[in-house]
């Protein structure tokens, strides 16, 4: 019998925990988070109406870290996990399996810590599934699942655990930059922010808080376009490992033009009803900078491809321009000219000693 945790208990984590515990009665699996007191008896399970597919005990919602499972599944903001990666690697047993959800965010780099006892990453490229929480700690919807998942890891390389306790087929990628590379959030979600604040004051506000796929529009097309592209470009600059598995959003969204890709993201049926990080104030809906959306997507997303591109040698002006507008609102020194500012904070291969191209490439093969 296998015994499986889940670190963390947002939406991803909610709906991961109700999952596995329903696909997998034979196994013991718990969910791992900071605070209980929000968690009903039961979560309930509905479908993108709210209509209740099942619901699961709560019995294994536990604050404290369980330290002899098999499998870790950490869903926490990446801008946390470093901390909480670290914490484990010092508490649990040895040969336990971390699995990332997903990977990106430049994990990889703490690997290092986990080597002497024996413990192996695995990274998906992008989520399993599209959440929204009904209620926190009583109620998530399962807007959509994946029809596969593809991931890579290191220190292992079958994950056929994954697909077992999911249901759903995984495929291996070739190296893990794939997973690192992956223009999901750090893309997305960056793109469409600063399209949404760029023009204004970070604390303007607004009569209504933005619809952040629906009202989606061309000029968080452009921007995503021109992102994707110098990420692509950096893809192909780096020789000796293969990156196809990098998937352009042009692809992904089958979206080719600013105009198909606005039309494409604003009419995903899953992406319905979901708002943008904003809080409500006396004077209107304003953005919140502390959500995880600007905490987690920049730095630990998009500052970590500007970072990969810098190695490669590769040009990225908008990939800075919207870096240095985060820095403008963050108070943080994003660029020094067109130089990443390595922050001793920041999971990036020049943190870790890895400057140079032959450098990056021996890492992840």
């Amino acid at each position: 019998m296998s015994k499986v945790v889940v670190v963390g208990g947002g939406n991803i984590g909610t709906l991961l925990f109700a999952e596995l515990t329903h696909k997998n009665p034979n196994c013991q699996v718990y969910l791992q988070t900071r605070d209980l007191s929000n968690w009903a008896p039961k979560i309930q399970v509905t479908d993108y109406n709210c209509k209740e597919e099942y619901s699961i005990s709560t019995d294994k919602v536990v604050d404290y870290v369980i330290d002899d499972a098999d499998y870790y599944f950490f869903t926490v903001p990446k801008n946390a996990l470093q901390n909480v990666v670290v914490k484990y690697i010092e508490q649990v047993r040895s040969n336990a399996v971390f699995v990332f959800v997903p990977g990106t965010g430049g994990v990889e780099f703490l690997y290092s810590q986990a080597q002497n006892k024996s413990i192996s990453f695995v990274g998906m490229q992008r989520v399993p599934y599209i959440v929204r929480l009904n209620q926190y700690g009583r109620s998530v919807a399962k807007l959509s699942v994946k029809e596969q998942l593809f991931c890579s890891g290191i220190g292992i390389c079958d994950y056929t655990f994954i697909d077992q306790l999911l249901g759903i087929p995984t495929v291996p990628l070739d190296n893990y930059l794939c997973v690192t590379l992956t223009p999901s959030n750090p893309i997305l979600h960056t793109s469409r922010l600063y399209a949404m604040f760029s023009s204004r004051p970070i604390d303007e506000a607004c009569d209504h808080n933005i619809l952040f796929y629906e009202e989606w529009n061309d000029f968080s097309s452009d921007m995503l376009i021109k992102m994707d592209g110098e990420l692509r470009k950096t893809c192909d600059k780096i020789e000796g490992l293969n990156l196809q598995q990098v998937v352009s959003l042009k692809i992904h969204y089958q979206s080719p033009t600013v105009e198909a890709m606005t039309k494409k993201i604003s009419s995903i049926v899953a992406f319905k009803g979901i708002t943008s990080p904003m809080k409500k104030t006396e004077k209107g809906y304003v953005a919140d900078v502390s959500n995880r959306y600007f905490l987690e997507d920049f730095d630990y997303g998009l500052v970590i491809i500007k970072a990969i591109a810098e190695i490669a040698g590769v040009d990225t002006p908008n990939i800075d321009r919207v870096l240095r507008w985060y820095g403008s609102i963050s108070g943080k020194v994003i660029l020094d000219g067109k130089t990443l500012n390595r922050r001793k904070e920041l999971l990036i291969p020049q943190n870790y000693g890895i400057t140079s191209l032959e450098q990056l490439v021996e890492f992840y093969k």
